[in-house]
């Protein structure tokens, strides 16, 4: 019996990701993406971005880190992994990790946009907060002992549709 399948991963192209959030007395550290620097332009998300092929998944977290906020994060502990698909024929793994510990300066502005930080109680409050960070950040930050997994589907931006370790299930 054959299956048919409209889904040929040959067709897609895969990106890995690192997303951190600095996590300090009751408050995390995000970034309001700079306008036009991509299709996040204009959202407050976690710190981040393409892991190079020759480094490991921590060194890069604590490199892209360093380049957008001006801080060493010393403790990255990865927490979970995202991953999503759209149309453009692109498949991205995002790798979740949580920071507690840093040195340096804080830079307030950077190439990617604006750094601020904000209370966790007040995340759902945030109008412009990147809104797949919510199926996750909300799970992670209340039981550190938890390791999420997720993947979504987007179209025109949008989540359509997604499943996750807990339990989640649709938009």
């Amino acid at each position: 019996m054959s299956v048919e399948r409209n889904f040929q991963l040959s067709e897609y192209d895969l990106k890995t990701y690192t997303l951190i959030y600095l996590i300090s007395q009751g408050m995390i550290l995000l970034l309001q993406r700079a306008d036009g620097k991509s299709d996040m332009a204009g959202k407050i998300t976690g710190l981040g971005g393409k892991i190079e092929q020759d480094e490991s998944l921590l060194d890069s977290a604590k490199r892209e880190f360093y380049e957008e906020s001006g801080l060493r994060i010393h403790d990255p502990e990865l927490k979970g992994t995202f991953q999503w698909l759209d149309e453009s024929k692109k498949i991205c793994m995002t790798h979740i990790i949580f920071a507690s510990q840093y040195s340096g300066e804080l830079l307030e502005e950077n190439r990617e946009g604006i750094l601020a930080w904000y209370l966790i109680e007040k995340l759902q409050e945030i109008e412009t907060l990147a809104q797949y960070q919510m199926m996750f950040l909300p799970y992670l930050l209340e039981d550190s002992n938890h390791f999420y997994s997720g993947i979504g589907e987007f179209e025109n931006e949008e989540l359509i549709d997604y499943i996750d370790s807990k339990g989640g299930k649709n938009v």
